[in-house]
């Protein structure tokens, strides 16, 4: 008999998977119950990825023996796991140890067997730390379970996750942890995490992504336990994670980094604010005691890291030690970095030299200009065009002038595909970047502006792919005998208007920058911003005084009645714009077009993706909305 389509669907896996990532949980827990075919063919879907945080459904899966029973017996189907430390402790590991203790359980009508797996499969490590005992464990003891708990033997036991490939670990004592009907000895004691956590990471040898979030080590023994657990973790691929900013031990960011397992390709560390001083009782003790001098970590080579990310980085205060970072993966490819603690001295070409592989790099500064431009001494050492994405972000005085732009960034103007500027650049400078990056896909500057003889001075731009804009335009006021502030805008005087010589000047400006944005056919997300200013008078400190407004005519028809330019015509190739935003709107009173007005009918027919518009009628919906 031959099958039908739906048997040959659901028959193969890697189909089935693909269908069910297009369902809800609910869904996929229905078709469960149609055949034995979408039984066997869904189950592998509805538990791969599991997250149990804090809430409701955490609480009623942990109550509810029924549903743990259920988890168990697909508990080998499990690839991806989100939790807090408690659940993962106390309904998995706790069990786990008991069973690999071999201690003899006779009250276990709430247990079920352990689904059978082949003799190849990878098998849980004990630790000898790990083996519950009867007396209550001390917060110093590394143990992951005590046998001196209420209810204990009510709990379900979980299987091991021999095939877990990825684990988010949420290490901050909640609600969960204080409303638990169960006893876990010392829940909000930092130490007694930081040892459940290593016992853990050593029973899931296939891991291959970890994710830690609100780590918190208070002394080297802790930190070195973790640090002696990581290179362990033989498989492990990308390592992320988050430490309390109440951190007190000093140098745990390089000790984590330094004990890496080789297998490591991506790495990120950085700082969460969650702290509750109330939730953590190893705070009020005496720690006078405490051993918390800098440890060294392993030098071995990080030869398959490929993307390292470090914020507020500090504990390398020499060059020298900051620059071994750097030396222990000379494969690197992505670097990111955060307000980082930079030592005097340090030279950007340096970190190209130990690392001529970078293609991305993305880089959020401090207020020194000495220090704050060395991520642009990296480009210029690595070879020409190579460098893919250069996010740069500034609150110093350091401006990317002209010369530095046409020194570094145009070296890799065939390669450079994205472009962020938080920062100081000069309009040459911007105007040098669209005129000869010849394959950049995203371009924000919306930080500072580029002036419109420059932006009208680039034609054509050099790519024809971009896909995100966001930019800021100069647009000088026409002179006036009244302030800047008070002046009336062309589009929104009282016709019939005859134009200025100034104006005329500034629309044939106009009319070509947006011509060359019409041409753009592949954007997605447009984002302009008006940055006006009066052609004279000056303010004495030599800054051009400012005053909000709109982009002229950005969504004026060409045939307007009322004879003033309009622009929108220029944009009907924008097909697939999905957002567009900024300083572009109606020059009316509101701000909005009105529901009749035709340039309403011509952005339905144009911009049929359209999703999100500032300028849009309230009463319609946009192109590309759903009903």
């Amino acid at each position: 008999m031959v099958p039908n389509a739906a048997n040959r669907l659901f028959g193969i896996t890697e189909l089935a998977s693909a269908v069910a990532s297009h369902l809800s949980n609910r869904d996929i827990s229905r078709l469960l119950r149609t055949s034995r075919l979408m039984q066997e063919a869904m189950t592998l879907s509805l538990f791969r990825d599991l997250s149990i945080y804090s809430g409701p459904k955490s609480i009623g899966l942990w109550e509810n023996p029924e549903r743990l029973k259920v988890l168990a017996r697909n508990m080998e189907h499990v690839r991806t796991w989100g939790s807090g430390i408690l659940f993962l402790v106390y309904y998995y590991h706790a069990m786990v140890a008991y069973f690999d203790s071999n201690i003899d359980n006779n009250n276990s009508n709430n247990s079920i067997s352990t689904p059978t797996k082949p003799l190849d499969a990878p098998q849980p490590t004990v630790n000898a730390s790990s083996v519950p005992q009867r007396a209550e464990s001390s917060s110093a003891t590394p143990q992951l379970f005590s046998l001196n708990t209420r209810d204990a033997f009510e709990l379900v036991p979980l299987p091991a996750m021999c095939h877990l490939r990825k684990a988010c670990l949420n290490l901050c004592p909640g609600r969960a942890e204080l409303n638990c009907r169960h006893y876990l000895p010392n829940f909000s004691n930092s130490r007694a995490t930081i040892a459940r956590l290593s016992g853990i990471l050593l029973r899931l040898p296939q891991l291959r992504e970890l994710e830690l979030y609100g780590l918190l080590v208070r002394d080297s023994r802790s930190a070195q336990l973790l640090a002696s657990t990581l290179p362990k973790m033989v498989n492990l691929k990308r390592l992320s994670i988050d430490i309390s900013h109440e951190n007190p031990f000093r140098g745990i960011k390089p000790l984590l980094y330094f004990s890496c397992p080789p297998s490591i390709e991506q790495f990120y560390i950085g700082e969460t604010h969650y702290f509750n001083e109330e939730e953590h009782d190893d705070l009020k003790e005496d720690n006078d005691n405490n051993d918390t001098k800098v440890l060294e970590g392993s030098t071995r080579a990080l030869t398959n890291l490929r993307d390292l990310t470090l914020d507020s980085w500090d504990g390398t205060e020499t060059r020298e030690k900051f620059l071994a970072v750097f030396e222990q993966c000379p494969r690197l490819e992505t670097i990111s970095m955060k307000w980082p603690m930079v030592p005097a001295g340090l030279d950007g070409s340096d970190i190209g030299k130990v690392c001529p592989n970078l293609r991305n790099i993305s880089y959020n500064g401090v207020d020194d200009d000495e220090k704050d431009f060395w991520p642009i001494e990296i480009m210029e050492t690595l070879p020409e065009n190579q460098v893919k994405t250069l996010d740069y972000r500034s609150s110093s005085d350091f401006s990317l002038d002209e010369v530095m732009t046409g020194r570094t960034l145009l070296r890799h103007s065939r390669t450079l595909q994205r472009i962020a500027f938080t920062s100081t650049v000069s309009s040459v400078a911007l105007r040098m970047i669209l005129g000869s990056c010849e394959v950049l896909e995203e371009f924000n500057c919306g930080y500072s502006p580029i002036d419109l003889n420059d932006a009208a001075a680039i034609s054509p731009w050099a790519s024809s792919k971009i896909t995100t804009l966001e930019l800021r335009v100069r647009i000088p006021l026409p002179a006036s005998p009244t302030s800047a502030i008070q002046y009336t805008t062309f589009y929104v005087q009282t016709p019939p208007v005859v134009p200025s010589a100034d104006e005329n000047r500034v629309f044939s400006q106009l009319e070509v920058f947006y011509r060359e944005i019409g041409k753009q056919t592949n954007l997605k997300y447009l984002y302009l911003y008006a940055h006006q200013y009066e052609s004279i008078e000056p303010e004495p400190t030599g800054e051009l005084p400012k005053v909000l407004g709109l982009l002229p005519g950005v969504l004026t028809l060409k045939n307007n009645t009322e004879g003033r330019p309009g622009f929108l015509d220029l944009l009907g190739g924008l097909s697939k714009l999905e957002r567009i935003g900024g300083d572009i709107g109606a020059e009316t009173g509101n701000g909005r077009l009105a529901v009749d007005a035709k340039e309403v009918d011509w952005i339905f027919e144009h911009w049929s993706c359209l999703l999100d518009a500032p300028f849009w009628p309230c009463s319609r919906l946009l192109p590309g909305s759903v009903v």
